[in-house]
Parts: structure tokens; C-alpha cells; sequence
């Protein structure tokens, strides 16, 4: 039995991912559940060293604090749960092999939580580019990739929230025990893999009878395709995966200088505020950062991932990309580009998780652009921009700000009033 399962000493990280100390996280409750369980179970049969393992791990799995009510565990009922277990193991009473898997494989699909409980879904698509003669192989590289503590501490949430029977948890414990002596990692995830296979191959009947060759979804259909990847989140990513997948040459070829995104610049001019507000908030002001090359590099990267996370960003980027593409096919004669934007077009179509990567490139090399081409007008406001410590400046803020309001736009004026008021009640340089 491998016992670099939770191998996790008193000054490590604690696994339940609160960046304590696991000493000073939940070293103290494991111990005491696995010490309780451990006497109580001792009272009626002799603990071998492979039975002091599994108890080591269910401690774990019930001791940790995964951000859920601190109930505690109930000992007496895990210690009787245990003793049935390991009574039916040793007395060969709990069916073969694929009878308990398939009862795992249902806890797997029922269980609200463990849902979570699925192989990553960009690995799944290695599984079907494969040749029928490389299946074997890459089910047992994919399998050996996998960290199986993180799936316990998903099993672990599941475990301390959803609601189980007595039976079910013993299912539980029959199966980390196979896992455990089968070497663990390919016999513990296998009833995972399948779930996850089968869940896919759900998903996807269920939006064939969507698409039906339509090559436009109205709304209620695009409803029922977003809830479908809601039912099955491991579908989402694979699906998201695939997508990327057929489209990154593509891509590749979009972005390296055959398209030109231009963002208005207010969505310019908000992100580098949004980026000073955050090294004024840190540093109280704007200068000594931007006399770090490394420090700003970081606060850029972090302020791109936070910028574009927010709801009405997003949509202004993600509408200016899908419009400038649109428009680059429309206006080209070029028959391969065209083709490409076509295929760009369609991975931009449906939502997928991997659009916001591709956004972030997109935009992350816009405003590398901007930068790296100042001094530059704003927009058609008269308005020129010598250097990027002039965008926090008071006379530019002004004079941007009213000609954003003598175009209507209200409401990105109130935004960007706000992200400046942040910097404002810090420090301007």
C-alpha cells in the first residue's frame, strides 16, 4: 500500500489548501479523529499495517476543513462502517470487482458534489485523436498523470456534504481499499475515467438533437446547450478543448499580424487605471513601479486576468473581437483567410472556457501595442498621450473624461470616474 498518499508533514502545506501550516491547520483534528477511530476499532479486531493506512487516509478525508460547516465527524458511525467493510472484504462479500464499480460509478453520477469528481477534460480529447492500437497506451499515461489526492479532497467534500447512507459510504471505503491494492492510481480511477467517458458521450447525443445541422441556435436552443454544460461540467471542457484544438492554427495565423484588434480606448484607458489603482493600493504610488520593469510586468499580467473577468469588460472586448473578425472576413478577397476567420468565428460562437485565454492574448498584445506606439492620439479627441504615467495625470483625466461626455457615453465615464477616484484617494504622482 503506497504510503506517499497524503504524505504531508507537520511543517508542509496543509492539504486542504489554506496555505497554513498543516500543524497549524488540521494536524490537531485528523489526529483526533484518527486516534478516536483507532481505539474504537482496536476494541474489536487486530489493525494491520495496511489498515493503519486507510484509516490514516479516511482521517484525513474527514478531518480537513474544506470551507463547509465544521460538523464533527461522527466516530462511532465511521468506526462501525470501517468494521462492516473490512468484515466483507475479508469474508469475500462484496461482489466482483466490476459490481463495485459500477455502485461507485452511480455514487460518481448522483452526488451532486461529485460532480467535480471527473477526469480534466482536455485529456479526455487525447482519447479520441488516438489510434485504436494507441487506446491502451494513452488511457494508462493519462491515468498515471492524474494526482489522486486531489480527487480524495473532491471525494472529501462530497463526503462531508453531500448526504450519504451507511451503504454508500462503505461503497466508498470498498473502493479506496481496491484502489489502494491495486496500486492505487489506475484501479481508483478507472470508475472515474468511465464516468466521465460516459457523461461525454451523454452530452453529446443530447446536442446533436439541438444542432440537427443548424448552423444557427435561436435562443431557446442556446439555452438548453448552456444547460447542458452546466449537467455536465466535464463536458464543457472537453468541449472547450476540442474547440481550441481544431482552431489554434488558425489562430496562430489570425494573430501573428494578419489582424489588427482595435479597442476603443476607453477599454485602453480603463485597464491601465485599473493597473495603477492596484500599484497605488500596494505601493502608494505610481513612479517607483514604473521604474521596476519586473514589478510592473506582474501587476500587468495579474490586472489583465482581473480586468477581463469583469462582466461588462468582457463583453466590450469580447464584442470588438467577434466585430473586427467578422469585419476582416467580410472585406478580404483572400479565400484561405477567409476560411480561417470562418473557423475563428465559429469557436467565438459558443461560449467555451478556453475564449477567455484567447481573449486575453488578443488584448494582452493590444495593449502592448499601444504602448509600445506611443505618443498616440485618443481616439478623435484631440487628446495625445506621450507616456504612460500621462494617463494618470489630472489635466488628461479631465480633458478625456469630458470628451467621452460630450459622446454620450455615460456610462463609461461613471466606470472610469470610478476606477480613478480609487487612485485618487491614495496618491497621484
Amino acid at each position: 500500500m503506497p504510503s506517499e498518499i497524503f504524505d504531508v508533514e507537520r511543517n508542509d502545506e496543509c492539504v486542504c489548501g489554506s496555505g497554513k501550516k498543516y500543524k497549524k491547520c488540521c494536524l490537531s483534528r485528523v489526529e483526533k479523529i484518527q486516534t478516536s477511530i483507532l481505539k474504537a476499532i482496536d476494541e474489536e479486531v487486530s489493525v494491520t499495517t495496511e489498515g493503519r493506512e486507510f484509516l490514516r487516509i479516511v482521517s484525513i478525508m474527514f478531518g480537513i476543513k474544506l470551507n463547509v460547516d465544521e460538523a464533527k465527524a461522527d466516530i462511532e458511525r465511521l468506526s462501525r462502517i470501517i468494521l462492516q467493510a473490512w468484515d466483507e472484504e475479508e469474508q469475500g462479500l462484496i461482489g466482483s470487482d466490476e459490481e463495485l464499480m459500477e455502485t461507485v460509478e452511480k455514487i460518481l453520477s448522483d452526488k451532486p458534489k461529485m460532480k467535480s469528481v471527473r477526469i480534466p477534460g482536455f485529456l479526455l480529447g487525447e482519447i479520441d485523436t488516438a489510434a485504436d492500437d494507441e487506446m491502451e497506451e494513452v488511457v494508462t499515461e493519462i491515468l498515471d498523470s492524474l494526482n489522486v489526492e486531489e480527487f480524495l479532497i473532491d471525494i472529501a467534500y462530497s463526503l462531508q456534504t453531500d448526504n450519504y447512507t451507511d451503504e454508500e459510504i462503505k461503497i466508498i471505503f470498498h473502493w479506496i481499499s481496491l484502489g489502494l491494492l491495486a496500486g492505487f492510481a489506475r484501479g481508483f480511477m478507472l470508475p472515474i475515467l468511465n464516468v466521465s467517458l460516459k457523461e461525454i458521450d451523454e452530452a453529446k447525443e443530447k446536442l446533436e438533437k439541438i444542432f440537427d445541422r443548424k448552423k444557427e441556435l435561436n435562443q431557446d436552443e442556446m439555452d438548453e446547450f448552456f444547460r447542458i454544460n452546466a449537467e455536465y461540467p466535464v463536458f464543457e471542457e472537453y468541449l472547450s478543448a476540442r474547440a481550441i484544438r481544431d482552431v489554434q492554427d488558425d489562430l496562430n495565423d489570425i494573430m501573428d499580424g494578419k489582424i489588427s484588434f482595435k479597442f476603443p480606448f476607453y477599454i485602453i484607458y480603463a485597464f491601465y487605471l485599473k493597473l495603477f489603482a492596484a500599484i497605488v493600493k500596494m505601493f502608494g504610488d505610481v513612479i517607483n513601479v514604473l521604474g521596476n520593469s519586473d514589478n510592473f510586468s506582474n501587476y500587468f499580467l495579474d490586472t489583465v486576468d482581473e480586468f477581463l473577468q469583469e462582466e461588462v469588460i468582457f463583453e466590450k472586448v469580447y464584442d470588438c473581437i467577434h466585430n473586427t473578425l467578422a469585419e476582416a472576413k467580410e472585406n478580404t478577397d483572400d479565400e484561405t483567410l477567409k476560411a480561417k476567420l470562418s473557423k475563428v468565428l465559429d469557436f467565438f460562437s459558443l461560449f467555451n472556457s478556453e475564449q477567455f485565454f484567447v481573449m486575453k492574448n488578443i488584448f494582452f498584445n493590444s495593449l502592448h501595442g499601444y504602448l509600445s506606439k506611443l505618443p498616440q492620439p485618443l481616439d478623435d479627441s484631440g487628446i495625445t498621450v506621450k507616456s504612460i504615467d500621462d494617463i494618470v495625470k489630472p489635466e488628461i483625466f479631465k480633458q478625456y473624461v469630458s470628451y467621452l461626455e460630450s459622446k454620450g457615453l455615460k456610462k463609461e465615464t461613471d466606470y472610469l470616474k470610478g476606477i480613478y477616484n480609487e487612485i485618487e484617494n491614495e496618491a497621484i504622482p
